[in-house]
């Protein structure tokens, strides 16, 4: 006799549940509740879709450009949220600011189509300076990560439009970010608390500090890609 199914709450009452978790915790919520059942995964990302979607922003940094008076401005786009594909599979981000901006906006254009031709969008990376100067940064409420932008294959430079897979992005950015947090507190080489004190710094255990901290990063990223 096979035993009994316990009784499943409704998706309606998950998503209030859900809803009413701290907002600081939005990472553990993402990477606890979501892998419960389907049913917690629908309701997971019902919440997500309303409350912490729509605060994503990425944010790129393309170098000096021209301003008035032969002076130069930081050339930076900042793409916040727009909509959602109609299958909600992906978010579509637009910089709404740049149409205000007609001197730099067509350099900043091409330096952007630029970067994104070489967007490594499945992790073929040829360099890693790119732990140095992110190509970008992707921000949500307080935090920020140079995570991936899985399934980045819609963009448009004319419109300043980018399209990618949001629930792949948040398993990769709040799984990183559990992960570098597990790094601090079991290896002393990670642990703040360890490094020099004052100004000067070791060139070359600043080197060794950072391409670790790189290589264990790469490696959580991995298991996340195939888990």
């Amino acid at each position: 006799m096979s035993a009994a199914k316990e009784p499943q709450l409704p998706i309606e009452f998950l998503t209030k549940i859900i809803s009413h978790l701290p907002i600081k915790d939005c990472g553990s919520t993402w990477l606890n509740c979501r892998p419960v059942s389907r049913t917690w995964k629908s309701a997971t990302e019902e919440v997500f879709i309303r409350r912490h979607v729509p605060k994503l922003c990425v944010h790129f940094d393309l170098g000096w450009g021209p301003l008035r008076r032969a002076r130069q401005s930081l050339l930076q786009l900042e793409f916040v949220f727009h909509s959602l594909s109609p299958d909600r599979n992906r978010v579509v981000m637009r910089d709404p600011t740049a149409p205000g901006h007609p001197i730099w906006l067509p350099v900043a254009k091409r330096r952007w189509a630029n970067t994104m031709a070489d967007y490594p969008t499945h992790g073929d990376y040829t360099c890693d300076q790119r732990i140095f100067h992110p190509a970008h940064i992707v921000s949500l409420r307080r935090m920020a990560n140079d995570v991936e932008l899985p399934g980045l294959e819609e963009y448009d430079a004319e419109s300043l439009t980018l399209s990618f897979e949001w629930a792949k992005l948040l398993s990769m950015y709040f799984g990183e970010e559990a992960y570098t947090e597990k790094l601090l507190e079991a290896d002393p080489v990670m642990d703040r608390s360890k490094w020099p004190k004052g100004p000067i710094w070791d060139p070359e255990l600043l080197i060794k500090t950072a391409m670790g901290f790189f290589e264990k990063t790469e490696k959580a990223k991995e298991r996340l890609r195939s888990g």
